[in-house]
């Protein structure tokens, strides 16, 4: 591999400046999902996930974390199906166990088309 290729996997944590920036957007976010102003929160959220990057297995924010959330506690599994395709890399347990919810729910209880006991199962 050239020393391109390796820029390409390696994470290279960002400048203090861009930490507090994304903790500050995150703060906001937080801020809007208290006050249950949804789509303000989304906003803030998602931008947080464009800047850092979604295809890294750990995040330095709990964005990912609280828009999840926020996507299951307003009943939004379409929404929170695509973001945890999105983070396919993500270790977090929060993340993987709300794939595996959606999942099991999908299958289990709404019985939609393509969601499988294997499927469920795969993501535990």
């Amino acid at each position: 591999l050239d020393s391109d290729d390796d820029d390409k996997h390696d994470f290279h944590p960002p400048q203090p400046q861009c930490r507090e920036f994304l903790s500050s957007l995150t703060q906001l976010g937080s801020l809007h999902l208290e006050k249950k102003n949804y789509s303000s929160a989304r906003k803030a959220f998602l931008e947080v996930l464009e800047l850092e990057g979604t295809s890294w297995p750990y995040s330095i924010t709990n964005a990912r974390t609280q828009l999840m959330n926020m996507y299951l506690e307003t009943n939004r599994p379409a929404s929170a199906r695509r973001l945890w395709e999105q983070l396919e890399n993500d270790g977090s347990a929060w993340i993987r166990y709300s794939a595996a919810l959606i999942e099991y729910v999908s299958w289990n209880l709404l019985q939609e088309k393509g969601s499988t006991a294997e499927t469920a199962e795969k993501l535990l």
